[in-house]
């Protein structure tokens, strides 16, 4: 049974949640869900579905609920990082991301777009690898979180080891730890771009703090902010997922009409030396947004564009309006997709939604 079944779900209080131990949280799973499912190998491989006030809405397996120890593929501190880098506070998060291996997305959770999957190599790969990443990284998630320029953020108190990259219970690798937001911070303040330091991580680390975070960007942090989003606002590839094949050369000439000056980049048209999967997910890193042509329902086109969510780029669905009405594939509530009957709608609709939302 899927765990999107929506027929069979039901909602339970009481659960611990398996990242940060926040008591009495939401879960929602299938109610003939007796069975909690094995962590290896098994075909009763159980989702559940995370309403956590501390870490927001995911998706896992069931058995996180009873392992304490860390998994070598999601470590339990960065999947909460991740979690809190990739929601915009201000808007919410629209789709929850999935916890799981692609094999595993397939079969429990199936073609749904209120849900993305995140495998261990999407997190493997979002996760900052140098300290010049962590910094452009905070930097960015302190200015989303401005409501303008020189306001004072508030950054909770549970959320401060998430912003640094680092995880406050390890307590065995306290030093380290230190080690870590210590240079961090250094790293900001010698730059000149920030103004408040943050206060109840570094009291938990031995300095003499307060029980939260507070801070403010320097105008030299704006600059770098702005760098950033220059950097990215130039990019003008977006790649297009979508079956190959004659019968859609006139749906994509329409998709292509509809970029509004942006360069397609398709793979059955890209020239390249390099094994198919990996080539393919470098395009994706490097475009600024993807447009999923989802009406052939093909396998490929969903993992990729759950490949781009899972690294946090904008994804634009496009569906054939009959193929909506079938009720097959997609929860509408949960995403808002560009439904046409005729192709000939496409340019008009994708370039609106382009300058909406990607411009």
């Amino acid at each position: 049974m899927k765990f999107i079944d929506q027929t069979t779900q039901v909602y339970k209080i009481g659960h611990t949640c398996p990242l940060c131990g926040q008591t009495d949280i939401k879960v929602l799973h299938n109610a003939d869900d007796n069975n909690e499912g094995e962590e290896n190998g098994s075909s009763i491989y159980k989702l559940v579905k995370y309403g956590c006030p501390n870490c927001g809405q995911f998706v896992a397996p069931i058995f996180w609920q009873r392992t304490i120890k860390d998994s070598e593929e999601y470590p339990k501190a960065r999947v909460r990082q991740y979690l809190f880098y990739t929601q915009d506070k201000k808007t919410g998060r629209i789709r929850i991301p999935v916890f799981c291996t692609a094999e595993e997305y397939k079969n429990e959770v199936g073609e749904d777009a209120a849900f993305y999957n995140v495998t261990p190599q999407i997190l493997e790969k979002w996760y900052p690898k140098t300290l010049a990443e962590r910094i452009d990284m905070i930097l960015l998630k302190i200015a989303e979180l401005s409501p303008y320029m020189g306001a004072d953020v508030t950054i909770a108190a549970n959320d401060l080891e998430k912003l640094y990259f680092v995880h406050k219970n390890e307590f065995a690798y306290l030093k380290e730890e230190q080690q870590v937001v210590a240079q961090q911070r250094e790293s900001l303040l010698v730059r000149g771009q920030i103004e408040y330091i943050d206060n109840y991580f570094c009291n938990q680390l031995g300095y003499n703090t307060y029980e939260c975070g507070v801070f403010q960007l320097t105008p030299k942090a704006w600059e770098r902010v702005y760098e950033l989003q220059k950097k990215e606002a130039n990019n003008k590839k977006a790649f297009v997922a979508m079956k190959f094949g004659a019968e859609n050369d006139e749906l994509y000439g329409k998709i292509k009409a509809g970029l509004n000056g942006f360069v397609p980049v398709r793979m059955n048209e890209h020239e390249h030396n390099n094994q198919i999967i990996p080539e393919m997910l470098y395009q994706i890193d490097n475009c600024k947004f993807m447009v999923a042509e989802l009406s052939d329902n093909n396998n490929g086109v969903y993992y990729e564009a759950g490949y781009a969510k899972g690294i946090g780029k904008e994804v634009i669905f496009l569906c054939n309006e009959e193929v909506m009405k079938s009720g097959i594939h997609f929860d509408v509530a949960q995403a808002n997709i560009i439904t046409y009957r005729d192709i000939n709608d496409i340019p008009d609709k994708l370039q609106k939604r382009i300058e909406a939302t990607i411009n």
